[in-house]
């Protein structure tokens, strides 16, 4: 699919990138819901530094990053934007992957994700669990049919599946992208604070190699 020639899916005002999912790359717009059934836009995020993570509340390599992931979201939550993208299981459920083949549209595969949210073992503390529970719930957007998640692989030559972080600059860009199952993102909080910074991240790219047990070659 060539983004490029449909403007409705430019992020903010960066005429001089190519749209993408590629570091370099203008990030591609996607329309999402929150918990109460509101759409959302990449684009709504226009001016802030964004960490666009696309995960699943169902798969266990996030699961197992949560308490590095709080504790990179306490550290950065003033300087970041931490979106997190709800990806439901689209290709196993058996229904079409075109949203408009839904007659009853995102509202039930969207309750019934958000509905799951408390009922996991994110944590052992039982504060630590209502605190990332209370979190996710405020800050995870459901992704119909998976076509953001779709369209941002579609812009890429990785394979993999989740989940998948971009970090997208104050005018669109996206400067890294991380494709490894396994992230620990306050473990090598260097790459946020340069991230912050405005720094190029590329030197950075060999903290999140994609692992050898699921690299495709």
């Amino acid at each position: 699919m060539d983004h490029s020639i449909d403007p409705a899916r430019r992020v903010y005002a960066n005429d001089a990138l190519p749209i993408g999912a590629r570091t370099g790359k203008r990030a591609v717009d996607i329309t999402l819901y929150d918990i109460d059934g509101a759409e959302v836009f990449l684009r709504d995020f226009e001016g802030q530094k964004v960490f666009l993570n696309f995960m699943a509340y169902w798969c266990r390599p996030w699961v197992d990053t949560i308490d590095d992931l709080m504790a990179t979201i306490d550290e950065y939550d003033d300087d970041i934007t931490f979106v997190f993208v709800a990806v439901n299981p689209y290709l196993q459920d058996g229904q079409p992957l075109d949203p408009a083949a839904i007659d009853d549209g995102p509202d039930p595969f969207r309750t019934r994700y958000f509905a799951n949210i408390p009922f996991l073992d994110y944590r052992e503390d039982p504060e630590a669990q209502a605190e990332a529970v209370e979190y996710f719930n405020a800050h995870t957007y459901f992704d119909f049919r998976g076509v953001g998640h779709r369209t941002y692989r579609s812009n890429t030559t990785e394979a993999y599946g989740l989940p998948v972080t971009y970090l997208i600059d104050y005018n669109g860009e996206v400067v890294f992208e991380a494709h490894n199952i396994r992230q620990y993102w306050h473990a090598n909080s260097e790459v946020l604070d340069a991230f912050i910074a405005g720094e190029n991240l590329r030197r950075y790219q060999d903290s999140f190699q994609v692992e050898e047990d699921i690299r495709l070659e």
